[in-house]
């Protein structure tokens, strides 16, 4: 049975955030050589973050998938102790003796992405913590090292990359809010606090993500590359 390529997978979704970063680039090299067209810069930035956090989803769900697929020991031990857990509190000790559990040592992808999500959807989780329990739950240590390794900073960007989403997708005022508390509470130091912003709220999502910080072009391509940098760190 062929299993996942999971470094490939890293691979491809970088190539894609990649596409996306030259995409933006010559997009901006456009609307400068035509200063009317100058306002559809926070557009353009909304449209590329808004597909790379999509691109982001679906290749976090596919990692997951794929070292499951890959290596499925620890996720069938997980499922083992849940279910006999069930069983324990529902009925006795005494059933568990009774009971077998056999399932095969290697899981076709198919399989991987129903046990994990039965509705076929992606699997997403509400922030980095919940996707890191998830990992150790799920995952080889080999896999779950690679996401708990990941910097605090890089963890928190992309916590806020995920409100931000939220934002755009839904324009709520709820939506609104979220994202404002979440930039808010950014710290004042390493590279996440390039994000912060501690004075207005923002209800403009095009234009904080175009605006430049030091040392970056904007906000927008920051966000790419630390999209880029967490892929690599999982390869």
């Amino acid at each position: 049975m062929k299993k996942v390529n999971v470094q490939g997978l890293c691979d491809g979704f970088k190539g894609q955030i990649a596409a996306l970063k030259t995409f933006h680039t010559d997009a901006c090299g456009s609307l400068t050589s035509h200063p009317q067209h100058a306002s559809h810069e926070s557009t353009l930035a909304e449209i590329i973050f808004h597909r790379a956090c999509v691109f982001l989803e679906a290749f976090i769900s596919e990692y997951f998938i794929g070292c499951v697929n890959r290596q499925s020991a620890h996720y069938l031990a997980f499922r083992r102790n849940s279910m006999f857990q069930s069983l324990e509190s529902k009925f006795s000790q005494w059933d568990i003796s009774h009971t077998r559990y056999s399932p095969p040592q290697n899981i076709p992808v198919a399989q991987v992405r129903s046990l994990l999500d039965a509705s076929d959807k992606n699997i997403a989780f509400k922030d980095y913590a919940t996707m890191e329990q998830h990992a150790q739950e799920w995952l080889a240590p080999v896999y779950y090292a690679k996401i708990a390794g990941v910097t605090p900073d890089r963890k928190q960007i992309l916590d806020v990359a995920k409100k931000i989403r939220n934002c755009i997708a839904h324009r709520s005022a709820e939506s609104f809010r979220e994202m404002n508390q979440t930039i808010m509470a950014i710290r004042q130091t390493g590279s996440v606090a390039l994000l912060r912003r501690s004075v207005n709220s923002i209800n403009k999502v095009g234009a904080y993500l175009k605006a430049a910080q030091p040392g970056i072009n904007s906000r927008v391509e920051f966000f790419l590359d630390e999209f880029g940098a967490f892929a690599h760190q999982l390869r």
